[in-house]
């Protein structure tokens, strides 16, 4: 009974030690649950999904820009790829150190208005919104943003705060970084300046040289992909401006627009005060007692928060009211200081037991989440996490050898994922040249022509408008049948269409020169 009653003390102490130390209890969770998603996500998913591998291809070409977007995300997916000697890991991981980043800089951030409590608990709210924890793992251009943007938040606070000028030439780089990996930087930057603009204890520093000299390194670091914009006649912006115009429209898409924005407001607010209960009934934990006097740093942090995520999801709400469309997804890379306002909406701020409750709740949401999406992973089959990257490898080689007479393939032609599966995990790693990119054709046109290439649809596409405007001739596709299947899933069968492009002055088989019906 002693001994019972011996553990029950023990595990007492340990449970009340989370209250008391917020600051290592948030750092064990990042911890444990990057870890734990690195490894969930290496040993279920077979091949790296579509995002990640168009990173990938993107990165290894080491230009200042692509089609689609700018570079950042592209050179960090090649840079960890190679280091790890094209490991898949080594993407996961990279995507769980974004993660790690956000939250890192979203508690220092909320440590400049709350207590070690305050700012752990800010901070670990963000795992209860889906991006933070998801359970599709993929790098690509959005994780610059969660990484990156609450640094820029930080340093930017800091920089009006104090003055000082290693904290301006922090938010330069941080703030040229985040831009290099989406334009949606732009909208908090104007977010920060607005906010400093209206805000009084905050104008003065328009007479410090420091917010120049951020904004003259800010802008060096990005000349390279300014003038690479300028060359490519605004590419990415274009391709930006064809999606608004292309997607879903009207009243509707409005509204779920609106209640993306207040989603993770309402989400996090409503779990404060159920953390709250039954001290407190719901209608009075955001009430203050009048007899305690304002807290103004409280205030900041809630009018600051506010100014940093609302302004640039304005962006994107507007638009919507004139016809213009929006993807959905873009709201939720915007969400990392709504943990913040959250918290700043407390007067009494986070006390001990309502830290304990929430610490307790998002261990048993992980733990919920993990098993329910490894379960899901191991036994739903899915064409882009588990098909195995051999035998897509080894039915490309197969069908080029026989062809070309032994030869290994030069260059791969096709859409964005198989290019990039044949680039990332074929031995000799040709280059990926993909389908209606035009970045990519402008690169690779010359070496299509004389070296010839690969290429390989999930079906019958029809390239041969894009290919014919890039001064090459189409080849007929031919579809082979293959499988795949999860851990323990049934086995489907999907189809692998594949042409040969010959080299210049080679002369191919009577069944590679039939025209395409």
């Amino acid at each position: 009974m002693k001994s019972r009653s011996s553990v029950i003390a023990r595990l007492k102490t340990w449970w009340e030690s989370f209250g008391r130390c917020p600051a290592r209890s948030l750092a064990l969770f990042t911890a444990v649950s990057s870890l734990f998603w690195v490894v969930q996500t290496s040993l279920c998913q077979r091949i790296l999904p579509l995002d990640v591998i168009e990173a990938i291809v993107w990165g290894e070409e080491m230009q200042w820009g692509q089609m689609k977007s700018p570079p950042l995300s592209g050179w960090i997916a090649a840079l960890f790829s190679r280091l790890s000697g094209h490991a898949d890991w080594s993407l996961y991981l990279a995507f769980q150190l974004t993660i790690v980043c956000a939250v890192w800089f979203s508690y220092k951030l909320a440590r400049e208005f709350f207590d070690e409590r305050g700012a752990a608990a800010a901070a670990m709210l963000l795992y209860f919104i889906y991006y933070y924890m998801p359970p599709s793992m993929k790098f690509c251009s959005h994780s610059t943003q969660v990484a990156l943007l609450p640094a820029v938040g930080y340093f930017f606070w800091r920089g009006l705060k104090d003055d000082r000028l290693r904290d301006w030439l922090a938010l330069g780089v941080c703030a040229a970084l985040a831009t290099l990996g989406k334009y949606a930087a732009v909208q908090v930057l104007l977010g920060c300046l607005l906010f400093m603009a209206v805000r009084p204890s905050a104008r003065k520093r328009f007479a410090s040289p420091g917010p120049y000299l951020a904004g003259g390194l800010y802008l060096l670091l990005l000349l390279p992909h300014l003038l690479w914009l300028l060359d490519h006649d605004f590419l990415p912006i274009r391709h930006l401006d064809a999606r608004l115009n292309g997607g879903e429209r009207g009243v509707w898409l409005m509204l779920q627009a609106l209640l993306t924005m207040a989603m993770p407001y309402a989400l996090l607010t409503a779990l404060l005060v159920v953390m709250s209960l039954p001290e407190k009934l719901p209608w009075r934990v955001f009430r203050r007692d009048v007899s305690e006097p304002r807290d103004p740093l409280r205030r900041s942090a809630l009018v600051y928060s506010l100014a940093l995520t609302l302004i640039p999801e304005l962006f994107y709400l507007i638009p919507t009211l004139f016809g213009r469309s929006v993807i959905l997804m873009w709201f939720s890379y915007l969400a990392g200081f709504t943990g913040i306002t959250a918290v700043a909406l407390l007067p009494e701020g986070v006390t001990q037991k309502v830290f304990r409750r929430l610490y307790a709740v998002l261990w048993v949401y992980f733990i919920i989440l993990f098993i329910g999406v490894t379960v899901d992973v191991l036994n739903k089959p899915r064409y882009r996490i588990h098909s195995s990257p051999d035998v897509i490898v080894g039915m490309a080689e197969k069908f080029y050898r026989e062809r070309s007479g032994g030869k290994a393939v030069p260059r791969v032609y096709g859409d964005r994922w198989l290019a990039g599966v044949i680039q990332n995990y074929s031995p000799h790693r040709p280059r990926a040249c993909v389908h209606g990119d035009v970045c990519n054709m402008e690169l690779y046109r010359e070496q299509l022509k004389r070296d010839g290439a690969l290429i390989i649809f999930n079906e019958k596409t029809d390239y041969s408008a894009f290919f014919r405007a890039s001064g090459l001739e189409p080849v007929p596709l031919h579809t082979f049948e293959y499988t795949f299947s999860s851990q323990f899933g049934r086995t489907k069968k999907d189809h692998l269409s594949f042409g040969y492009l010959p080299p210049a002055g080679t002369v191919p088989g009577a069944a590679d020169r039939e025209p395409r019906k």
